[in-house]
């Protein structure tokens, strides 16, 4: 009897555990420095994130593209085309705000923390990075 007792007390730890793990890359993001949310989900056979929250909401005025200056920086899409670069890893494109400028991007997951980068090269040189937080 107190073998299937600890069997269905491991059974149940594993089951409230396997979630977390699970869950890869999409869901929502805060990012470390408080500043915004962001949410990555499926965008057809790829991934794609939206910032979802902003602590100071502006609009997009940096933007390369003069017809994309007055949109609201809340939904904008941020990251496109995040395709599977190898074990919790994902490259695509990466669009900062900050800079109005789309970056070859890449995606590092580990446990609960993303790493996203935008870089100048497709090899991952000259990058900029952002940590992130899954939200709870």
């Amino acid at each position: 009897m107190t073998k299937l007792v600890t069997g269905f007390a491991a059974l149940a730890l594993l089951a409230t555990t396997i979630p977390s793990f699970a869950a890869g890359i999409e869901g929502t993001w805060n990012r470390s420095d408080g500043k915004s949310k962001i949410k990555i989900s499926k965008c057809g056979s790829s991934f794609c994130s939206k910032i979802i929250w902003l602590k100071t909401p502006r609009k997009d005025t940096k933007n390369e593209n003069a017809s994309l200056r007055s949109r609201n920086l809340v939904g904008a899409t941020i990251s496109k085309n995040l395709k599977p670069a190898g074990a919790d890893k994902w490259s695509g494109s990466i669009y900062s705000p900050k800079k109005g400028k789309t970056y070859n991007g890449f995606a590092t997951l580990k446990g609960n923390k993303l790493s996203m980068k935008g870089c100048l090269t497709s090899a991952g040189l000259l990058c900029q990075s952002a940590k992130f937080t899954r939200a709870k």
